[in-house]
């Protein structure tokens, strides 16, 4: 069948738009089709505009599948990246995605409502239950210490104060707004290996800068390669604080129980510890909410170097040992943030069980061929 003129026409305008350059994507709550929001046609699209500030809005009547490329391309083209969200959404794919932009080095505007901190999250015909508005509570004020760390992101309560603050950084030509004093900003995209390389490079552990062979091709000891004996290997923990058998889990990759770190809370000090950790475990288990265990799982996603993770969808509607039932709507929404976080997991090659068993097994073997390999590397050059 032959393509008409004006159908190629318009398919070049619309590949056009996916490199169109914005300063500001408005991302964050859209709502249903019942009930949208109107913060962006009634506050930020008159405000951005009457600045002459370019945006993306990606609320649409209706939304299907094949706008998320669309949405991603537009999130790469843009200089900022706001989230808003309201009380009428539990928004946890939102605070997902924000940790892990955030922990991208991303330029981030986040805007939180006040009430909306304070645990309400009324959403119509849709109950949420206290255990929910607690967990997510606990996720925002993790993302709130998340983005601190961050002189490339900001954060409000009040909607037209972040976008006053972001339009005016925006007409001085400052790509921060903050001054940047060099300590917690993070650049780049964070690329970074498939964890099976990490068995075969081990130049993390050592500091090298020569081969091991002189000109004759005999072996010699690189004058700047530091031996010293095998460190015990640091593994990380990120998991809910109420997970049954962990350290039973733990016990089972027959380590020293002080080489393992289980985070614990948020902050500057257990992120820089999960930093210092060969590899990081994420478990995401089908009997918690888990959204800020989530959130901090995004952050780490393309900042640390080696990360292995289980991801378990909530099954049932019962959860919290039978004292918690979550409407249908809401494991929609915990089981959606569960698939966000397995689709950046998987665009960072990073292995993503479904058992935590498997998790644990895969870790153990992983430790194992590590020692092995760092001491036939001692060995042979001796």
């Amino acid at each position: 069948m032959k393509i008409s003129d004006n159908t190629l026409q318009g398919k070049k305008m619309e590949d056009r738009t996916l490199y169109q350059k914005y300063d500001v994507f408005l991302g964050g709550s859209c709502g249903g089709r019942k009930s949208p929001t109107t913060w962006r046609k009634d506050v930020a699209i008159p405000l951005l505009t009457e600045n002459e500030i370019t945006f993306f809005n990606p609320q649409v009547e209706t939304w299907t599948q094949d706008l998320i490329y669309k949405e991603n391309k537009a999130k790469e083209n843009s200089d900022w990246l706001l989230f808003m969200l309201e009380t009428n959404t539990r928004g946890i794919v939102s605070l997902v995605e924000v940790a892990y932009l955030v922990g991208s080095g991303r330029s981030v505007l986040f805007i939180l409502q006040k009430e909306r901190e304070e645990g309400k999250i009324c959403i119509k015909e849709d109950e949420v239950s206290k255990l929910e508005r607690d967990d997510i509570v606990t996720a925002q004020q993790t993302l709130n210490t998340l983005i601190r760390q961050h002189d490339t992101c900001q954060y409000f309560s009040v909607l037209e104060k972040g976008l006053n603050h972001l339009i005016d950084g925006l007409k001085s030509n400052t790509t921060s707004l903050l001054q940047n004093n060099g300590s917690n900003s993070y650049s780049g995209k964070g690329e970074r290996k498939p964890v099976n390389d990490f068995i075969h490079k081990l130049s993390s552990m050592f500091n090298r800068t020569h081969k091991h062979t002189d000109e004759n091709g005999k072996k010699k000891r690189p004058q700047n390669l530091r031996i010293t004996p095998y460190p015990r290997f640091s593994i990380g923990v990120i998991a809910p604080d109420n997970l049954c058998n962990m350290q039973q889990r733990l016990d089972t990759l027959r380590i020293n129980k002080d080489s393992v770190y289980i985070a614990q809370g948020t902050g500057s000090t257990v992120i820089d510890q999960l930093m210092q950790c060969s590899i990081v475990l994420v478990v995401i288990p089908s009997t918690a909410l888990a959204c800020a265990t989530m959130c901090k799982a995004a952050y780490l996603l393309s900042r640390h170097p080696r990360m292995m993770m289980c991801v378990q969808d909530l099954v049932s509607s019962t959860v919290d040992n039978g004292n918690t039932t979550l409407t249908s709507s809401a494991v929609d929404d915990f089981n959606r943030a569960r698939a966000y976080l397995r689709d950046m997991a998987n665009t960072h090659q990073i292995p993503v069980h479904t058992s935590v068993d498997d998790l644990f097994n895969s870790t153990s073997l992983v430790t194992q061929k590590t020692k092995s390999r760092h001491c036939s590397l001692i060995s042979g050059l001796n």
